[in-house]
């Protein structure tokens, strides 16, 4: 076992290595177990830079019991993968983080065995993502603009969300500072991507959170990524890229997506899964590849945005398949915007709780599962499509469908296989406004109310 012997270094310094008791000759690499034991106290705290990728059997971070107080800190300076053939383990006062950069640095770590991240321990790239004034998402012009990546940052300019819902690995967006006051907007959250062949137990915290911004009139940071792929996720800890935010100006969230390759249902506490408007991508064993659920939470205002764009880089683009479940999670004033011509796609369940769906700029909704599907909510669009044979839609009680002026509407089925829109209890309702091209042929609808 390679044992660091303390004070901050770099990882390729083998005078900082001890095997066995000896001085090693040099610093640890394939098949070797690593040790970064946590001082005894905080004024013997730490820090590891690796600036290339390491690859070890095991790997072990933090403390080993409570004589060890202070904090060790393993710092990647790459984007380049770390390898771990063995287990990974995260103690408490252990902490991996990458250094702070818009797109040079990543944490991205590669685990064979499983990865225990115990309480106390944490993964955290807060605000190791874009600085203030700066990354795709940053609001431009507008006192008080926060960053926006997943979710819309408050103030500034149009929205600039960017990145994929299914496979993000971007760093959040900084907020704008206020150069009339001197004061600084928050940095955006930085990017994690883990995949562990094995089960991931979290009982600690894994963070990509926006910065605060300091002070009145600058902006907060977006959250960051987090990508999450594991056999299966088990513990009772915290997974959170939330924006930064002062007062009422709040970056944008981030997006995380978690894979569970060997589990069918999250044994995990998704309550305790926060990208706050942002986008989370929930996928388990047995789920098509992409059709797992979307899920977006209100925000810190009242309205979370939908609105996304390819990544060339990580395969197909987001638009190009549905998703097996929308589930948007609002209070009865807020809203899920989704803009700029979109058109979501989704093959199974929508449920919006007490909020509700709005699309505009020929934006809306394509309801397109192979069997059936339930609908709940409110929503209002500008386009509505339904187009499979033989499939069936099910209207929650009370739900609403509001297609707007000069809409379009394709509620289409085939002879003898039509598209059956219907509802265990009335009532539910289609509202089509003056100028929609609406299409509608082999429909069969029942417990309905079509206002025109």
């Amino acid at each position: 076992t390679y044992t660091w012997t303390g004070g901050s270094g770099a990882w390729d310094d083998e005078t900082h290595w001890q095997v066995n008791g000896e001085t090693a000759t040099q610093a640890p690499g394939e098949g070797d177990d690593v040790l970064l034991l946590a001082p005894e106290d905080t004024a013997g705290n730490y820090t590891v830079t690796a600036t290339g990728a390491i690859n070890v059997r095991h790997f072990t971070i933090g403390a080993e019991d409570d004589s060890h107080v202070g904090t060790v800190t393993f710092v990647s300076q790459t984007k380049d993968t770390h390898l771990v053939a063995g287990d990974l383990q995260v103690l408490d006062k252990g902490v991996l983080m990458h250094a702070m950069s818009g797109t040079a640095y990543k944490l991205n770590l590669s685990v064979a065995g499983n990865a225990d991240i115990q309480s106390g321990g944490t993964i955290n790239v807060t605000a190791k993502g874009y600085g203030q004034d700066s990354g795709p998402g940053y609001g431009g012009t507008g006192g008080s603009s926060g960053g926006s990546y997943g979710g819309y940052g408050s103030g500034g300019t149009a929205p600039k969300c960017y990145g994929s819902i299914r496979r993000p690995i971007d760093a959040g967006s900084g907020g704008m500072r206020a150069n009339q006051y001197g004061t600084r907007g928050g940095y955006g959250g930085g990017a994690v991507h883990l995949t562990v062949a094995g089960t991931l137990n979290l009982d600690g915290s894994i963070y990509a959170n926006g910065d605060d911004a300091d002070w009145y009139y600058a902006g907060g940071g977006s959250g960051g990524s987090i990508w999450l792929d594991v056999g299966a996720l088990t513990g009772g800890g915290m997974i959170s890229a939330v924006g930064g935010r002062l007062s009422g100006t709040y970056g944008g969230g981030g997006r995380i997506a978690i894979y569970q390759r060997k589990a069918s249902e999250m044994a995990f506490d998704r309550a305790k899964v926060n990208a706050n408007n942002g986008t989370i991508y929930l996928q388990n064993q047995g789920d098509a590849e992409g059709r797992g659920e979307l899920l977006i939470r209100k925000g810190a205002g009242n309205r979370s945005i939908f609105k996304t764009q390819p990544d060339a880089a990580e395969g197909a683009p987001d638009g190009d398949q549905p998703f097996g479940m929308i589930t948007y999670e609002g209070t009865s004033s807020s809203e899920l915007c989704v803009l700029d011509g979109i058109v979501l796609p989704v093959s199974c369940d929508i449920l919006l709780g007490v909020g509700k769906l709005t699309a505009a700029n020929g934006g809306g909704i394509d309801i397109c599962p192979a069997s059936s599907c339930t609908v709940s909510g409110t929503f209002e669009v500008d386009t509505l499509i339904c187009t499979n044979a033989d499939a069936t839609v099910e209207f929650a009680s009370g739900s609403a469908l509001t297609v707007h002026a000069n809409g379009t509407m394709r509620l289409l089925g085939e002879k003898d296989h039509p598209l059956t829109l219907m509802s265990a209890e009335p009532l539910w309702n289609i509202s089509i406004n003056e100028g929609v091209a609406a299409q509608v042929k082999y429909v069969a609808a029942s417990n309905s109310v079509v206002l025109v």
